[in-house]
């Protein structure tokens, strides 16, 4: 646990809603345009990219939970920094989209949305985390709290490295909660 506590590429949050917003503000402070498909959580998705001042436009997700290409592939523009692709429930994990995506796309960053199914992070045959995520992804995320009996918590995954901007949403928590949080927060980012 210490390995992946220290881990630069790995950064925890309170929530996956601050994961995904952090996210957008790495990548541009200065509004961006993501695709996202049409079958989400809405409020969780589209409150923290209305927060970061991006806009957004919505890819279309089929019955059997794969992507339209054709109509995917129309709405690809020069003003895409951002696709987000979502692994539903495991059942479909989207990364023959995503290979097909930085070949064709390099420079657009790959958000991998992982809430559903947070097993990805973990390389269960060795009972350890998984240190060897797809090269083609950019950043993951995933939520605990869906899966596990906790509270809050959430991880991001970045492939540059880079150190993403901890800002937890705790306005509507109270004072106790939020000294809790941040005592945890400040162990685990040490």
């Amino acid at each position: 646990a210490n390995k992946f506590r220290k881990s630069k590429s790995f950064n925890f949050y309170l929530n996956a809603r601050t994961c995904l917003k952090n996210i957008l503000l790495t990548i541009s402070e200065n509004k961006g345009k993501i695709l996202i498909p049409d079958y989400l959580c809405g409020d969780g998705s589209i409150d923290p990219i209305e927060k970061a001042n991006w806009q957004y436009d919505t890819y279309k997700i089929e019955k059997n939970y794969k992507v339209n290409y054709s109509q995917f592939r129309s709405l690809i523009d020069k003003e895409l920094k951002a696709i987000l692709v979502i692994n539903y429930f495991g059942i479909y994990d989207n990364l023959s989209l995503i290979s097909y995506l930085k070949l064709k796309n390099p420079k657009i960053n790959i958000i991998y949305d992982t809430v559903q199914n947070p097993w990805f992070f973990l390389d269960i045959n060795n009972n350890k985390f998984n240190y060897n995520l797809s090269k083609d992804i950019d950043y993951a995320f995933t939520s605990f709290n869906k899966s596990f009996p906790v509270p809050d918590g959430a991880i991001v995954y970045n492939k540059n490295k880079k150190m993403l901007k901890p800002k937890l949403a705790l306005k509507s928590y109270d004072e106790k909660w939020i000294k809790t949080a941040n005592k945890k927060f400040h162990f685990l980012n040490k």
